[in-house]
């Protein structure tokens, strides 16, 4: 009896795994897995290979396919369905023909087609670039985006802020920019923010900056050298008896050049030690060392930044050739180019003054940031805070360790988060919680009234803040409009966490940027593609505020500003 049942149920099991074995060969061979590094040109021949490549990598790095089907009612299998047949009815694709016609009908075709598919994508940072031919022998490349037919709202343009919202604030406004390198104007990574009380009611602060890369402005990391180390001396550094016996410097014939060589280039080394031991060097780093500990730019900090870089500035400039220009000879000019050359070793691998210049740089520049707000801040004295987010794209994860946690004082959970965990199209991991935590050094002593102002081009970043400085309580508003709904992540490394990619797949037929991830809110509503609505809706500029805003700032009255303003003085 057991032995029959055994056979039977053995039998059926057979049957279904047989099946199940020829459903999953079926299904691998119309959707392979073939990993998006793993494409090459090879693998595009055709319009209809184009689009399997497209769809395949989608259907194993997307992040928002459950949330899509929701959406739009059309899942990614019943897409291939349709848009296969399509691509494959186009035929001129690496064909030998030069009926320009014949190549521009299936070009647009294409692009009509890439442009139904990819248009309901409701992830926001996502995009992808595609080759198409455009004759014989050229290929033109094309970007779509999720939203690419939708009409977006005006904005209030940086730029724009930056000409009226002046005329909202007090005498303490400073407005700024400075890059990733103290001293050096141009740079590929910048920040520039605007700042100061607001003249109606000074007791509200107001910010508002281009980009999330206020971490630009933080002075610890130009303060962890060994310039702090005031004992930091090495014995093989140049030296007076390295000049008096060079025999560089003996192979100078003329007498007299010989002396005069020795002579400046070593005061040029004196000057050069008796600074790295100067008191006004010494007072800079106890300076430097009480900010680490506190995170207070103190005008004693200041004030010895200024002094030690007076002092440096009268320094002789051992590096450039016109310092020698009176002694500078063919023969003296083998020694000239030790001693510089010697001299750029023992002044900054071995004396780190090269990381003093940036220090005292990083610190007189930087400093209006922290005297006028972080330090404020810190200490309670800025009592309500308009943080205006409008028309700002986002940035770098950073800024929430450098600044957003300094708004924080409890530890809540902002989000939710997850990844793919395979390379099916659902294999995703749990929805995992992401914390606030305050700042350890910085952050307010108790919560103030916050306004954060945003508009349809407030993404990324702007809406990370948002969801998280509003987990903390009533006390932080939004105002203004939706935000543009782009709060998925980007990784440079998406293969670690199996969804998402950045990079070229196929040589260079596609360029894709994909987020790894896909986010909620505390509620559970995701809002990629939908935006954070506010909790005061301040309708958009209008055609004409934005003409007026850009030509007439003196006069423009910024309705979401009132608003924000109005707000606040009611708290």
């Amino acid at each position: 009896m057991y032995v029959k049942l055994y056979k039977k149920a053995a039998f059926v099991l057979g049957v279904l795994l047989a099946i199940l074995i020829f459903n999953a060969c079926e299904l691998d061979d119309k959707y392979p897995i073939t990993a998006p590094e793993q494409y090459t040109k090879n693998d595009v021949k055709s319009y209809a290979d184009l689009f399997k490549v497209f769809w395949t990598v989608m259907n194993q790095r997307y992040s928002y396919f459950y949330e899509q089907k929701r959406k739009d009612g059309k899942d990614w299998d019943a897409i291939y369905n349709e848009y296969y047949p399509k691509f494959s009815a186009l035929k001129t694709f690496g064909r030998s023909t030069d009926d320009k016609n014949e190549i521009d009908t299936d070009k647009v075709k294409a692009l009509h087609y890439f442009i139904d598919i990819i248009n309901p994508i409701i992830d926001r940072h996502f995009f992808v670039k595609i080759k198409v031919p455009l004759n014989r022998y050229q290929y033109g490349i094309f970007r779509f985006r999720g939203g690419m037919k939708e009409q977006h709202a005006n904005s209030y343009m940086f730029s724009s802020k930056l000409g009226y919202i002046k005329n909202y604030l007090g005498n303490d406004t400073i407005c700024q920019k400075y890059t990733a390198i103290p001293g050096v104007k141009n740079s590929n990574r910048s920040i520039t923010y605007l700042m100061g009380s607001v003249k109606k009611n000074p007791d509200i602060y107001y910010l508002t900056y281009d980009s999330f890369s206020l971490y630009l402005s933080d002075l610890t990391k130009f303060m962890s050298s060994k310039f702090l180390n005031e004992n930091n001396q090495n014995e093989l550094g140049l030296r007076t008896r390295n000049i008096e016996n060079n025999l560089l410097l003996e192979r100078i014939t003329d007498l007299t050049v010989r002396e005069n060589v020795k002579v400046l280039t070593r005061d040029i080394q004196s000057k050069w030690e008796a600074f790295t031991i100067a008191p006004e060097l010494n007072v800079f780093r106890t300076q430097c060392r009480q900010f680490r500990a506190t995170e207070i730019v103190s005008d004693d900090l200041l004030e010895a930044a200024r002094s030690a870089v007076i002092n440096y500035d009268e320094l002789p400039a051992y590096n450039e050739e016109a310092t020698y220009a009176t002694v500078l000879t063919p023969e003296s000019r083998l020694y000239i180019d030790w001693f510089i050359s010697e001299m750029g070793q023992y002044i900054g691998n071995e004396r780190n003054i090269n990381d003093f210049e940036k220090a005292v740089t990083a610190v007189i520049e930087r400093a209006p940031f922290y005297q006028n707000l972080l330090n404020p801040l810190h200490k309670g004295t800025i009592k309500k805070l308009i943080l205006d987010l409008r028309s700002n794209g986002g940035g770098a994860v950073k800024d929430l360790q450098f600044f957003i946690e300094r708004l924080v004082t409890k530890s809540t959970i902002w989000s939710y988060e997850r990844t793919k965990e395979g390379n099916g199209r659902f294999d995703y991991t749990p929805w995992i919680p992401q914390k606030t935590k305050p700042h350890e050094l910085g952050g307010i002593p108790s919560n103030i009234p916050i306004a954060i102002l945003t508009d349809n081009y407030s993404a990324s970043m702007s809406e990370i803040t948002v969801l998280l400085l509003k987990s903390q309580g009533n006390h932080v508003v939004s105002i203004g409009d939706y935000t543009y709904g782009a709060t998925a992540s980007i990784t440079p490394n998406p293969a670690d966490f199996n969804g998402g990619i950045v990079g070229s797949v196929a040589d260079n037929w596609f360029y894709f940027y994909m987020p790894f991830s896909a986010v909620k809110d505390v509620n559970g509503e995701i809002i990629e593609g939908i935006g954070i609505k506010p909790d005061i809706y301040v309708a958009p500029p209008t055609d004409a505020e934005v003409t007026q805003m850009e030509n007439a700032p003196d006069t423009f009255v910024d309705r979401v500003m009132e608003a924000a303003v109005n707000h606040l003085s009611s708290k």
